[in-house]
């Protein structure tokens, strides 16, 4: 869900889920509960971080929230830091269980020392579209 002025895309979630995982040294699998994201107000945030009693332990005064168990992540707007620090939660609660609740922020905080401002050029080489392939002129032999 986005009540944000800026639409975040699946492709732009996948990704970066994708380079936290990478940057955790964990393999994603396709059975556990997926990632929800809501996008809300800094005040609704805070109001929701009152109402839990400081969900991650720093209090009232957080920008974005993890909610263990619920998979479900509250954030400001689209920013591929903040939401890549809730991701890191997330991944911890879901592939690193043995990790202790006191050692989850500092492993969040590793992931957004090493996470790239912008996003990586994609792995997969992506097929052109129909059109440009019909367009497409065959090569000529070259003359001998």
């Amino acid at each position: 869900e986005n009540y944000g002025d800026e639409e975040m895309t699946a492709e732009q979630v996948d990704g970066l889920l994708e380079e936290v995982a990478e940057i955790l040294d964990v393999t994603l699998r396709p059975g556990t509960p997926k990632i929800r994201i809501l996008v809300r107000s800094l005040g609704d945030i805070a109001l929701l971080a009152r109402r839990t009693g400081g969900v991650a332990g720093h209090g009232t005064e957080c920008g974005a929230l993890y909610f263990p168990g619920a998979n479900l992540v509250v954030i400001p707007y689209y920013s591929r830091t903040m939401l890549g620090h809730e991701m890191a939660h997330y991944l911890t609660d879901h592939y690193l269980p043995s990790t202790p609740r006191r050692h989850w922020e500092r492993i969040a905080q590793r992931v957004e020392d090493e996470l790239p401002l912008s996003a990586p050029v994609a792995r997969r080489p992506s097929l052109p579209d129909v059109a440009a392939r019909a367009l497409a002129v065959p090569a000529v032999a070259p003359a001998n």
